[in-house]
């Protein structure tokens, strides 16, 4: 399975999936 990462603005690397939570939550 291919999982899609992407970079937060601190520069951290994080799951897009775990940041479409956050992003809906916050």
């Amino acid at each position: 399975e291919q999982k899609s990462y992407g970079l937060t603005p601190n520069g951290k690397l994080v799951n897009m999936e775990c940041l479409a939570v956050l992003t809906s939550l916050g």
